[in-house]
């Protein structure tokens, strides 16, 4: 008996020493859930660009772009993150160089968008939070397609050392932003009506180590029409919990320049340029009456003009929101409307 009783101890001590040594990965407790890979490639430049590729399993994808000089300096650095369904969810930049000269150069032929006005109505201030869960959805798909419809990795600025983090916006920010920009519009004189307001492009724009106003360089995925429509760049002050529209600027094909001294939400939105001409009957064809100020045309005259001194008045007053940006780039009366070619 004692013999066995030795037997099955040394049994049991043999059992335990091998299952003590099957390492932990192979048991699956540290199995990697990720796929790297790293691809370096000399540019004609002298440059390098390092890609490092990481795919989940669920299949999102984090992919980090590294730009070095000749002496292994880093340039720029991207990471981009991608969902499952290919969809940029977010893109962070390590900038080390200022595009001021890029901005510049594509501010010389950009068109200046109105700015200086603002809206702090209650009834468009976002709200803490979207409760249910098929609106936040649906809301959350919204902000998605208008951030695709900006080339967030392309975005830059014009100052050195500042780290941009771009990103879809969130459900509730999103959840009064259509009503945000046509009371804005209402504010601007331009046409509200059978749903003219359309909300092009959108992101949360935020930028590290920001010291007073930082020129941003957005490229969207469509070309403007400014001979139909005025565009402007809608912003909601987190901190002084109102809309405004900022000093902005847009290329022909489509690549918006604006001014900021603080980044939250933005938006890019599309209006009809002009209200709509109001039926007076036979007094539209009478010249006398038209430029006795009672027909329809005068009166929206008027209206351009007091819209116009109030876009004027408004930018005065909160001229330190949305910052000055350089010379080269700021438009001569920002409170005007661009060229609608009507």
């Amino acid at each position: 008996m004692k013999r066995k009783k030795l037997y099955s101890m040394l049994a049991l001590g043999l059992a335990m020493s091998l299952v003590m040594s099957v390492p932990v990965s192979a048991a699956g407790a540290l199995s990697p859930d990720t796929d790297t890979t790293v691809v370096e490639t000399p540019n004609e430049d002298g440059t390098t660009t390092v890609v490092e590729t990481t795919t989940k399993e669920d299949g999102s994808v984090s992919k980090t772009e590294t730009v070095k000089d000749e002496n292994g300096n880093v340039i720029r650095d991207t990471t981009t993150s991608t969902n499952a369904a290919g969809q940029i969810t977010e893109v962070v930049v390590n900038n080390t160089l200022s595009a001021t000269d890029e901005i510049t150069d594509l501010a010389g032929s950009a068109e200046a968008m109105p700015s200086g006005n603002t809206v702090a109505d209650a009834d468009v201030l976002p709200p803490a939070d979207v409760t249910d869960e098929a609106q936040k959805a649906e809301l959350e798909s919204e902000s998605m397609n208008q951030f695709t419809a900006i080339k967030a990795d392309e975005i830059k600025v014009d100052k050195a050392g500042l780290n941009i983090k771009v990103s879809p916006v969130a459900a509730a920010v999103q959840s009064v932003a259509k009503q945000a920009a046509a009371k804005m519009a209402t504010t601007m004189g331009l046409n509200v009506a059978d749903d003219k307001i359309s909300l092009m492009a959108s992101a949360e724009i935020s930028v590290e180590n920001q010291d007073g106003t930082v020129n941003v360089k957005i490229p969207m995925t469509e070309t403007p029409d400014t001979s139909r429509y005025t565009y402007y760049v809608l912003h909601f002050d987190v901190k002084n919990n109102k809309w405004e529209t900022v000093k902005a600027q847009i290329t022909s094909d489509g690549i918006v320049i604006a001014a900021f001294d603080s980044l939250s939400p933005v938006f890019v939105v599309r209006a009809d340029a002009k209200l709509p001409a109001t039926d007076n009957g036979d007094d539209n064809n009478n010249g006398d009456n038209n430029n006795g100020g009672d027909n329809g045309g005068s009166d929206n005259g008027s209206s351009d003009s007091s819209s116009n001194s109030g876009s004027s008045s408004n930018a005065s007053g909160n001229s330190s929101k949305a910052g000055t940006a350089p010379a080269s780039i700021t438009p001569s009366n920002p409170g005007v409307s661009p060229k609608t070619g009507e």
